[in-house]
């Protein structure tokens, strides 16, 4: 069985419609698109899957990151809300780190594998069902003014064990992004990592200092 890897590198990037997914419900969730949009969610869910099969039975005969890699990238472009394993991204990082383990130069799957933890460290894991990500008023208290472009988490907390694993996760992140950047060192990984490490910082705060996230 021969397979396109040209054909698989288009699968591998993203489109206009993926965005549409991303930020689109928040856009355009409203009663009057709710029926176009999950026609539209159907149709994209119904070519996902037929993407992802014919990379399994690639899988199942060659062992090739390019493949993982693109399983992975596939199963990233499902709704977050469409199963348990879309939320924490189950599928996404067990491809990503099978590409990793078949090619350690790939720095696309280290990007998305980075992607998938700073992902985990807003939500948690699946074994942390206590974890919750709470998002205050969109206040921003020094000024005294409402910021539309800021989230204010909680400022009153410790390190206990949600923001400990908040921690963990997104200095795992980080290790996977420097991973890419290592390997390709372009000026979008780079940018990011400057978020990633803000990020990480505002974790690492006092109790008594107020920490705020960008999402």
């Amino acid at each position: 069985m021969k397979y396109d890897k040209e054909l698989l590198k288009k699968w591998c990037r993203g489109e206009i419609i993926d965005e549409y997914f991303r930020y689109g419900y928040g856009l355009f969730g409203n009663d009057i698109f709710d029926e176009k949009y999950n026609e539209i969610v159907k149709k994209h869910e119904i070519k996902l899957e037929e993407h992802i099969n014919y990379c399994k039975q690639l899988a199942n005969k060659y062992d090739d990151d390019l493949i993982y890699y693109t399983l992975a990238s596939l199963y990233n472009r499902y709704r977050p809300q469409k199963s348990v394993d879309c939320l924490f991204k189950c599928s996404v990082r067990y491809y990503a780190l099978k590409a990793i383990k078949r090619n350690r130069n790939n720095d696309k799957a280290w990007f998305l594998l980075a992607e998938c933890y700073r992902w985990l460290s807003k939500i948690g894991k699946e074994k942390d069902k206590d974890l919750k990500f709470v998002v205050k008023d969109v206040i921003n208290k020094q000024a005294n003014q409402e910021d539309a472009n800021i989230s204010y988490l909680d400022i009153n907390y410790e390190l206990d064990k949600f923001h400990k694993e908040r921690i963990k996760l997104i200095e795992r992140a980080l290790y996977c992004l420097k991973k890419a950047i290592e390997i390709n060192s372009c000026s979008y990984y780079k940018k990011l990592l400057k978020d990633y490490l803000f990020e990480r910082n505002e974790e690492y705060k006092p109790a008594s200092s107020p920490r705020n996230m960008k999402l």
